[in-house]
């Protein structure tokens, strides 16, 4: 289960050149050998609204 959302953050990349061709992500999915490179960073993220105001609550502004 994890190789797979491994495989499917890496077709998801920002920068579309690092993204995996077809051809190697069914290479992927079929060999459990075959190691996986590393994701970049995701380009955005979801913000946690709740820990933001705990912590401006605290004083913790930066």
């Amino acid at each position: 289960m994890m190789r797979c959302i491994h495989i499917g953050l890496l077709c998801v990349q920002e920068n579309v050149a690092e993204r995996p061709t077809m051809a190697s992500v069914v290479l992927l999915l079929n060999s459990n050998s075959t190691s996986l490179p590393v994701p970049s960073q995701p380009a955005f993220f979801k913000h946690n609204p709740i820990e933001s105001d705990m912590s401006s609550s605290r004083g913790y502004n930066s």
